[in-house]
């Protein structure tokens, strides 16, 4: 099989060349890169140019637009048989394209899977994207758990567009990984999440701005939200919507960070509460 990986990027050169030269590395190379740039300079274009000798690579330039406008410009660029979306700081280890392509080869039933997320330098999983089991089926209640944009691998067949009113730079700050997963489980497609394949990608939790904390928890409530309005998943949107609520209101006070909960908390019940479709 062959994997199409899209990703987007704006003026990273550092980010881009730690991805390529993981790429070059790869033991499985059936592979094709997709650069959406939107960068101000011509490096990440010449940045392409000379790894396209060693592996398939599609440069499209682009204005500058939101993160999920950006990956459904990618999408029409795809010619591999499973789809990917590593942001343009990730990265993966030599062996991990090889597993992803393995899972798909061995089970046709698999729609799509998400994996786990990972920092080696500062030895952390990314957020709470981490299981005790190796294989977790996906529902639309974990789904909040175990999925992340970067990790998402899913079958030609069954590709969809992200929501554009969701994620980094539109109306909802972020959820669109979120969303696009209960929107495949809304169709009663099979996703699973592999705890053992991880993507690299830096994390540190220490590094907290509360107006991104604010947005992101505002796009998390929208999808809360989304997932009762338009998916009818109404048992899980009011079970998700009550837990975190409470988990942010106990942090909220007893935490030596309440502020960041506090942050949360407030993102999350605006985003809930102000959700609407932008084409209603």
């Amino acid at each position: 099989m062959k994997i199409s990986l899209i990703v987007t990027t704006y003026n990273r050169v550092k980010e881009m060349e730690t991805l390529f030269t993981t790429l070059k590395d790869s033991t499985f190379n059936n592979f094709q890169l997709i650069v959406i740039d939107q960068s101000d300079l011509e490096v990440i274009k010449e940045l392409c140019t000379k790894y396209e000798k060693l592996f398939e690579v599609k440069y499209v330039k682009a204005s500058k637009m939101s993160l999920s406008k950006a990956r459904n410009l990618g999408i029409d660029y795809i010619n591999g048989d499973l789809i990917a979306f590593p942001d343009d700081d990730c990265w993966y280890n030599e062996e991990f394209l090889e597993k992803v392509n393995d899972i798909f080869e061995n089970h046709r039933d698999i729609t799509a899977i998400c994996t786990g997320v990972y920092d080696p330098i500062n030895n952390l999983p990314y957020s709470s994207i981490e299981s005790k089991k190796p294989i977790v089926k996906i529902n639309s209640f974990n789904a909040f758990k175990y999925t992340t944009s970067v990790g998402i691998f899913i079958r030609r067949e069954s590709i969809q567009r992200f929501d554009e009113d969701l994620g980094l730079g539109a109306k909802w700050f972020g959820g669109e990984d979120i969303d696009y997963t209960l929107n495949l489980i809304s169709k009663n497609k099979n996703i699973y999440y592999y705890n053992d394949l991880k993507v690299y990608h830096l994390y540190n939790p220490h590094d907290v701005n509360l107006d991104k904390e604010f947005k992101y928890t505002v796009g998390y409530g929208a999808v809360i939200k989304k997932s009762l309005k338009v998916y009818g998943f109404k048992t899980t949107a009011l079970l998700k919507y009550s837990s975190v609520l409470l988990k942010f209101k106990i942090y909220s006070i007893i935490d030596n960070n309440h502020k960041l909960y506090s942050t949360r908390l407030s993102g999350m019940k605006k985003g809930f509460k102000d959700y609407k479709k932008l084409s209603d």
